[in-house]
């Protein structure tokens, strides 16, 4: 028997494992990251232990502003049902030596929604779908602060640089495993409040990566309301 840890670190992200046609709406604002995890992220027949948020499993059992349940069928968005991770109004993360890692920028990152569960698969495939989208683009682009956002996972087999030897599956495309932030995919362009060099630190390839960014999801998020209606660009999925 295989054990995975599957661990997920997220300024905001659209996370998913299913797909239905629903209308693109917030149908469980309040809800646990247990819930999440067992009840939307993980498909019948796996089983999940070891529950935590933002490392304490008494967080994983209390119902987390960070953490809502979302159905979507307009043909825009090709995220059709999934988890809400969000940072606004979620607890500190200071100090996580993963996120710390994959910042890449002068600031470390302040408040997070991270999920972390233990898992034992029933084939040999497990696949999530993720969308990446911050209130920080546009403006702050290539800031000193870079919110990001990562999908970690260790288990046998595994190798990685960060906790339990883990590796960071949230990168992007062809990259040397360059992690996804404002800062390394964006529109190519820094924010007014932002320096060219911040992004270029990050991600040497950043003005061609914008490829894999896209604002075309930002009527939607205003659509659907809050927080998501903060959102001024994410990453293509």
């Amino acid at each position: 028997m295989k054990k995975w840890q599957l661990l997920i670190l997220s300024a905001i992200a659209f996370t998913t494992n299913e797909v239905y046609a629903q209308q693109m709406n917030i149908v469980q604002p309040t809800m646990t990251p247990r819930q999440a995890v067992e009840d939307v992220l993980l498909a019948a027949g796996i089983n999940a232990f070891n529950i935590t948020y933002n490392g304490t499993a008494a967080g994983s059992n209390q119902v987390q502003p960070g953490v809502k349940r979302f159905v979507n069928s307009g043909p825009n968005f090709p995220v059709s049902e999934g988890i809400l991770m969000h940072t606004n109004g979620a607890s500190s993360v200071a100090g996580d030596p993963d996120l710390n890692a994959i910042a890449l920028g002068p600031n470390n990152p302040t408040n997070g929604s991270i999920i972390e569960f233990d898992f034992v698969p029933s084939g040999d495939t497990l696949s999530f779908n993720y969308i990446f989208a911050s209130n920080e683009y546009a403006s702050y682009t290539c800031g000193c602060y870079n919110d990001v956002f990562g999908f970690f996972i260790s288990g046998p087999g595994i190798n990685g640089p960060y906790s339990n030897n883990s590796v960071n599956i949230a990168t992007i495309p062809n990259s040397a495993n360059t992690p996804v932030g404002i800062n390394t995919v964006n529109s190519g362009v820094a924010g007014v409040f932002g320096n060219p060099m911040n992004c270029s630190n990050a991600n040497p390839n950043w003005v061609a990566d914008a490829i894999y960014y896209t604002t075309s999801y930002v009527p939607i998020f205003n659509a659907a309301g809050s927080p998501m209606s903060d959102y001024s660009g994410g990453t293509v999925l």
